[in-house]
């Protein structure tokens, strides 16, 4: 005989299954929640990504380098001094050698206007820039105004510039000022004390020498017979002949073989900081009636065969004009992409007697930066009361939050700006 189910079991069937529904829209409901709240957190991240790589992309160009212009008798050799904000003012107190003023909020809002040169693909000024972020309730902006140069369609040199919205959504655009730390490897020579060599490229317009010592080289290394252009007959530059020394830098241990070979190549990573450090002492000769702007002194990267990199401008060095005048010479530098190359100076004279003048080098070192620590403190974001201040800062570090659908994904970065500083004006007290 066949036996149904009874109306109990069939109430408590219909109970279980009843529950066993619930359950499993709850966990359904439960499950699409959590996917929709972490594709949202996914999108801010994804968001705030892009806009931090936007801003570092764009404040690491922050300030200027150096660059030669070809003049038909004489080169000249040029820093931008309106890439700094006021560096010549007449009150001490107000003198801002810096390439940015930062506005700090308080509450994750600040604003940021700095100043860059760009340069053309040949190496050679292109326009002084002037870039602003700032929000304005959720909205990320970007201006760029052009204050000398060429302008351009994006970069236009109106008064009002137009603004580009670069991120929406944005809950926190936080800068903080950093100055440099402790903590950078050297890069070159191989241990402390190793010393270096100098070595010389003759042929063309690059002509000899005197180098002391040659070989095998050393902590302190003087060179002589400059290179000049500058006729005694007629006593005015020479238009024709425009000679220069080019010496490059090598390790102690080279002692054979040409200059292309004898050269130490760096392999100098993207994205990351670099400084060169040398002193340049004080010599009582005749390189004391060096002219800036006028007479070139110079160091910059080479390839083995001698050919320059077009996308990285020399950096302009100067002799020591006095014996107060501080012997120590800095040179940050940061690439987009990873370069192979030799490091060379390259003088080249165009007043007169510097022909028996000469230069010391001493304790020539290349530090790798990418370990060092960054000081961030209240005092370098003061705009007002510590102007000084500014021109020592040499990174930022970078708060970016943004909410997508109540989720929220946050970035925060560290950004060099190697090219903030002090305006290069050398004069013979200094």
């Amino acid at each position: 005989m066949k036996k149904g189910f009874t109306l109990i079991e069939l109430m408590v069937y219909v109970a279980l299954l009843g529950i066993i529904i619930v359950i499993a829209g709850r966990v359904y409901s439960d499950s699409t929640s959590f996917r929709l709240r972490t594709q949202n957190m996914l999108k801010a991240t994804e968001e705030a990504n892009k806009a931090a790589a936007l801003v570092q992309e764009d404040l690491s160009s922050m300030g200027s380098k150096s660059w030669k212009v070809p003049g038909v008798s004489v080169d000249s050799f040029n820093v931008e001094t309106t890439v700094y904000f006021d560096p010549d003012n007449v009150t001490d107190a107000n003198k801002d050698s810096s390439s940015y003023v930062l506005t700090r909020s308080g509450d994750g809002k600040d604003s940021i206007v700095f100043r860059r040169v760009e340069y053309h693909a040949n190496g050679s000024f292109s326009s002084v820039q002037q870039i602003a972020w700032f929000l304005r309730g959720k909205t990320l902006w970007r201006s760029c105004q052009t204050l000398k140069g060429a302008a351009t369609t994006v970069c236009p040199n109106d008064a009002a510039p137009p603004r580009v919205v670069m991120a929406e959504n944005v809950e926190t655009f936080s800068l903080t000022p950093g100055a440099p730390g402790v903590g950078p490897d050297t890069l070159f020579p191989s241990s402390a004390g190793a010393g270096f060599r100098l070595i010389k490229r003759v042929g063309g317009n690059f002509v000899d020498a005197i180098l002391d010592p040659e070989t095998p080289g050393g902590t302190s290394i003087n060179f002589s017979g400059l290179a000049h252009n500058y006729d005694n007959v007629t006593d005015a530059p020479d238009s024709l002949n425009n000679v220069a020394n080019e010496i490059y830098v090598g390790t102690k241990t080279s002692n054979t073989g040409s200059w292309g070979n004898l050269c130490y190549e760096f392999t100098f990573l993207p994205k990351t900081p670099y400084l060169i450090k040398m002193n340049i002492p004080y010599l009582k000769n005749n390189i004391t009636m060096f002219r800036p702007g006028h007479d070139h002194m110079a160091i910059g990267l080479r390839k083995k065969t001698g050919a320059t990199i077009l996308s990285v401008p020399d950096y302009v060095l100067y002799p020591s004009f006095s014996s107060t005048s501080k012997p120590e010479r800095s040179i940050e530098m940061m690439f987009a992409d990873t370069i192979k190359a030799c490091l060379a100076f390259t003088i080249a004279l165009y007043s007169p007697l510097l022909e028996k003048s000469s230069i010391t080098i001493e304790d020539f070192t290349v530090l790798h930066l990418s370990n060092r620590s960054y000081q961030f403190g209240t005092n370098l974001s003061d705009n007002v009361a510590d102007l000084a201040q500014k021109k020592n800062v040499k990174a930022f570090k970078l708060q970016l939050k943004v909410n997508n659908r109540g989720e929220s994904g946050e970035v925060e970065s560290l950004i060099p700006v190697l090219n903030n500083g002090e305006k290069a004006n050398p004069t013979p007290a200094s």
